[in-house]
């Protein structure tokens, strides 16, 4: 009898929870995810606006400060924003009810998400990079060319 006492009180394994947010919290987290996304997708519309701005300009020094404008925006908005609304993203996915996969809608945010941020980093930066420095180039041979520098 003994035994089958001793059986009865061996406790399985208990699984690590992590605890859940409460209502305020969790509303500051989702309102800073929504916060960076917004400026993350402001930011990268104002840069569209800008690049088609810049497909008429001619002159070596406004496509120099454009696209110095535009590099800036990038390196000092869109990557900080970027990587906030994926850290607030992930935040949100493991502290609350939502999970990474649980809801469809989260799935395709984070589909969405990592793959804009590596098209970004692997795609379109080292176009940036290539632009930024053929504008460089064409800006300094403008001015060496100017009347004025003659």
């Amino acid at each position: 009898m003994s035994q089958s006492t001793s059986q009865n009180t061996e406790q399985k394994p208990q699984k690590f929870k992590i605890p859940k947010l409460s209502v305020k919290p969790k509303n500051w987290l989702v309102s800073a995810h929504v916060a960076t996304a917004g400026i993350w997708l402001g930011t990268r519309l104002c840069m569209v606006i800008i690049a088609l701005y810049n497909l008429k300009t001619t002159n070596g020094a406004q496509l120099y400060a454009i696209n110095s404008v535009m590099q800036l925006l990038d390196e000092v908005v869109i990557i900080p924003a970027a990587t906030a609304s994926l850290v607030t993203g992930a935040l949100l996915s493991a502290l609350t009810n939502w999970g990474f996969v649980k809801y469809y809608w989260v799935i395709t945010k984070w589909i969405a998400t990592i793959s804009l941020i590596v098209f970004g980093t692997f795609w379109l930066d080292p176009v940036d990079k290539c632009n930024h420095f053929n504008f460089r180039r064409i800006a300094i041979a403008s001015f060496t060319k100017s009347p004025l520098y003659v």
